[in-house]
């Protein structure tokens, strides 16, 4: 009898699962020290949310709903807008049949196999981009909710007002990281390494909306509405990064070694990869801090110029100019 072939569990599937080009070796797992970092640091931000005080009584419908700048309702209506930006970018992008392809790159003393990613479905939800999007989007939701209650005298839990208050701390500083990271190291990875498919794709109308928009919008939302960031509730956004560093581990090994980000990847050796974690730390935090000094400007021209200057500065949009090796490309 004819045998039939084996199955090499690494094949594209058609639900879009990802299709490295080799197995993933056994041996490439996070790192013993990197793993330690990681426990510890955890740890130590949980520790210090328990010990700390948020002071969260703090939050008000006034705050969360209200602005010194517009009515109410005139920012439900902006919230609202940002709102349905959000979640229709994200049901357009879960919705697309056709999804995104394109090779991941690799970092030096990467232990992982070359893979070639299809993403489909709820599979967009697996990126940092998509969650922090998925974020931004549902505290705009909340917002809007705010902002008409506000406007109509009624009243929301205790419980949503400081969810919202530290959905928004997180969001912003997930937003300035983002669109650096793809501004400062995605883009100019992939132009270094002539990936015109990964260039083609981060210039696509998607993306250039899940890069670009969500800082734009939180520079709005920083202006209009009255959410202060306070640097005691660092630790949450901390966590939130953290919570995507642990779960992009476990997308690896699911997935026989996906790993999006490759400043991300575990399997660098300590040397690398430790440094590059404690930078992605700091500058979250950096980016929360000057969220807290905008916040506690009240100068409104300072605020408005110091947040025009990060989105041009940090965003990388058509406007600003494709890189050289997609501009050939088109031509080609």
């Amino acid at each position: 009898a004819r045998r039939s072939a084996p199955i090499n569990k690494f094949s594209p599937t058609p639900d879009g699962d990802p299709a490295p080009a080799q197995a993933m070796p056994q041996t490439a797992l996070p790192s013993s020290p990197l793993v330690a970092f990681y426990i510890a640091f955890v740890a130590g931000t949980l520790h210090l949310l328990r010990t700390s005080d948020l002071r969260l009584e703090e939050a008000t419908l006034a705050m969360v709903g209200g602005s010194e700048l517009v009515s109410p309702t005139a920012l439900a209506v902006v919230r609202g807008c940002f709102a349905a930006l959000g979640l229709c970018t994200l049901r357009s992008s879960i919705a697309d049949k056709e999804g995104v392809r394109y090779q991941l790159q690799r970092p030096a003393g990467s232990q992982l196999p070359v893979v070639q990613v299809h993403l489909t479905g709820l599979k967009r939800l697996t990126t940092f981009t998509v969650q922090s999007w998925t974020l931004l989007s549902l505290y705009f939701t909340g917002a809007t909710v705010a902002s008409a209650a506000f406007a109509c005298g009624a009243a929301l839990p205790q419980l949503v007002q400081v969810g919202l208050w530290l959905s928004f701390e997180t969001a912003w500083a997930s937003a300035l990281m983002t669109s650096s990271v793809t501004t400062y190291v995605l883009i100019p990875g992939a132009a270094r390494a002539k990936n015109v498919p990964q260039l083609r794709l981060l210039f696509s109308w998607r993306l250039q909306v899940l890069h670009n928009a969500n800082l734009a919008m939180c520079a709005v939302e920083m202006v209009l509405g009255r959410v202060p960031l306070r640097m005691v509730h660092v630790p949450v956004g901390v966590l939130w990064g953290l919570h995507y560093v642990g779960f992009a581990w476990a997308w690896m090994l699911r997935t026989g070694g996906v790993v999006y980000y490759p400043f991300l990847d575990p399997t660098v050796p300590p040397s690398t990869s430790l440094p590059i974690h404690v930078a992605l730390v700091a500058a979250f935090a950096a980016f929360f801090a000057f969220g807290v000094l905008l916040g506690g400007s009240d100068d409104l021209a300072v605020k408005v110029s110091a947040l025009v200057a990060a989105v041009l500065g940090l965003t990388y949009t058509r406007a600003h100019g494709a890189p050289a090796l997609l501009r050939e490309a088109a031509t080609a």
